[in-house]
């Protein structure tokens, strides 16, 4: 009877005990969050890219909102018109409003860079999770494909994959995902590589963990730091690849509005009506810098050793 009231303090002294350490490491994430957003804040060039990504992705998500005008509606008799209240960016050669067009290529710009980016970071998580978990001969066959990818010119891979599998919108996204598979797989393994002797994964080792259990439940989560920054990275390269696409006539085709392709139609009348290149070359441009501005703030937030002082 002594022996099993002794065996029950035991055991609630021990359920307490974990108690106390599930409170100090709830409290130490609450910490952490709370100083990540403290640093991010104070990174002014962070925010400034922060509220321009999340200027382009309302205006994206609300294009019908706020614009006055179809985009896809024709008006020849105002063909080419100036700037005014009625038409703040005018109109194009087919007399349909460009701020309309404007604002609903950036629902392209949004799509193509979130479905592009979400492609080639699991993919890119799968195999440089693989790759640096398992290395050896795992290693090896995985990374030399990725090198063999890699040793193609980015625009001119996406050229040649766009042109086999068909001009569109849809397989612009997928051979833009497709190309950045080995940059995201390459920056997964080196984070793999550098946490995968951790004592928290030789602790998961010792008490019996599968190997996939280690690697997507244990590693993988707190490699997310540099996969976080690699997909803004990836997304804002991912715009200017379709915006390029597009002006070639291998993404968005006629009438979607797609900043690229605006730029195309836009080149022969440069001379007399010039703000139909300056406004979607502005969005294109302004967007870039924003995703580059955030990614920029997000690395200094989670790697602190890196942290510069905002401006």
């Amino acid at each position: 009877m002594e022996d099993t009231t002794k065996s029950n303090n035991v055991n609630k002294k021990f359920i307490l005990q974990e108690q106390v350490d599930i409170n100090i490491l709830k409290e130490q994430r609450r910490e952490q969050v709370r100083l990540s957003f403290k640093r991010f804040f104070g990174n002014r060039l962070a925010v400034i890219g922060g509220a321009i990504v999340l200027l382009v992705i309302i205006i994206a998500l609300f294009a019908s909102v706020f614009s006055a005008y179809d985009p896809y509606e024709m008006s020849p008799m105002e063909a080419r018109a100036e700037l005014s209240r009625a038409h703040p960016m005018g109109t194009d050669e087919f007399g349909r409003d460009y701020m309309s067009r404007v604002f609903y290529g950036a629902r392209i710009s949004i799509q193509v860079g979130l479905i592009s980016t979400s492609v080639a970071t699991l993919f890119g998580i799968l195999i440089g999770g693989i790759a640096g978990f398992y290395g050896k001969m795992v290693d090896i066959v995985l990374m030399r494909i990725m090198d063999a990818v890699l040793s193609f010119p980015t625009i001119l891979l996406a050229i040649v994959l766009v042109a086999i599998l068909g001009p569109s919108v849809f397989n612009a996204m997928l051979a833009i995902g497709i190309i950045y598979i080995p940059i995201s797989a390459r920056v997964v393994r080196s984070a793999v590589l550098a946490n995968k002797e951790a004592d928290y994964i030789e602790a998961a080792r010792a008490v019996g963990k599968s190997n996939f259990r280690i690697l997507f439940v244990e590693l993988l989560p707190n490699c997310l730091s540099p996969i976080i920054v690699q997909a803004t990275v990836t997304f804002a390269d991912a715009i200017i690849i379709e915006a390029g696409l597009s002006f070639l006539g291998l993404s968005a085709q006629p009438p979607i509005a797609s900043w690229g392709k605006m730029l195309n139609e836009a080149m022969e009348f440069m001379r007399t009506t010039p703000y139909l290149a300056i406004f979607p070359g502005a969005a294109i441009s302004l967007t870039v810098l924003g995703f580059n501005l955030l990614g920029d703030g997000l690395r200094d937030v989670l790697d602190p050793r890196l942290r510069r002082g905002g401006l």
